[in-house]
């Protein structure tokens, strides 16, 4: 008797729980773009290891700070400004690699949202259209050939609305691995439109060339260059200063092509914008 009440109390416990599971799972979760973008950046493993990589290089560049505090030099100083600039561009490019790659998944997605509701809407039409034709063919309205080309028409529509249907679900699924809701439902937040940003181009260019980790990175090894090239003109071999003397244009040159790369790539994002 007793085992038989600890059964019942047990089965009864397990269907609780597996309506309060029913529930959580059919909850929809609502999504807007920097949620999103949010959750990828605490998700994502790549961002993960790029930050850890960055924290460990602004450690090392303490530690090696300390250690060249009895002996300083700029060319000490410019090697550890690098090597911190160097794993600093690589988070800064990891970061902005995800999140413009959530960002264009959303938008994507929205608008697949919209593409599917036209394609569904013109489903209806097309249905519509054909039926009046048939009706229409019945009573000898129309031709055959008439009939025949509204019926595939017709199956256009019908195979672009497959077409939007297929694209919806591969793009729902992309952004669930993305955001790790693979279990969950969810919906998208309406991308919003009524806070413009208004910047001229010579603007965004400035700001651009200001805060481009990547070229003060390149600033930072011409300099390094030059004062190589300056010591070896002290003690190096004529070999050694020759070789060296060619680092600084090296350098120079690709100074001036990032500085190209960064006023190229932010007019282009302006043109976009």
């Amino acid at each position: 008797m007793r085992e038989k009440k600890i059964f019942k109390v047990c089965l009864l416990m397990f269907l609780l729980m597996s309506i309060s599971w029913s529930l959580f799972a059919a909850e929809v979760v609502n999504i807007d773009l920097q949620t999103a973008i949010s959750t990828v950046l605490e998700s994502d493993l790549d961002f993960k290891i790029a930050t850890i990589t960055y924290d460990k290089a602004k450690l090392d560049y303490q530690k090696k700070k300390a250690n060249y505090l009895l002996q300083q030099s700029r060319y000490n100083e410019l090697e550890m400004e690098t090597s911190l600039a160097s794993a600093e561009n690589t988070y800064q490019n990891t970061k902005f690699q995800i999140v413009n790659n959530i960002i264009s998944k959303y938008t994507n997605l929205w608008l697949s949202a919209l593409d599917l509701a036209i394609k569904n809407k013109n489903m209806e039409l097309g249905i519509l259209r054909l039926d009046e034709s048939k009706a229409q063919y019945e009573i000898g309205d129309i031709g055959s050939i008439d009939l025949l080309d509204q019926e595939n028409s017709y199956k256009d529509t019908q195979f672009s609305l497959e077409n939007a249907s297929d694209d919806y679900q591969y793009s729902i699924k992309e952004f669930k691995i993305d955001l790790q809701l693979e279990n969950q439902e969810f919906e998208l937040a309406a991308l919003d439109y009524t806070a413009p940003w208004q910047i001229t181009e010579d603007e965004a260019v400035d700001k651009a060339l200001n805060n481009s980790v990547e070229l003060r990175l390149k600033g930072d090894q011409l300099e390094l260059a030059r004062i190589d090239l300056e010591r070896a003109g002290v003690s190096a071999a004529e070999l050694d200063k020759k070789i060296k003397s060619k680092n600084v244009p090296t350098a120079a040159l690709a100074c001036e092509k990032a500085r190209d790369r960064v006023k190229s790539s932010t007019q282009a994002t302006y043109y976009q914008l």
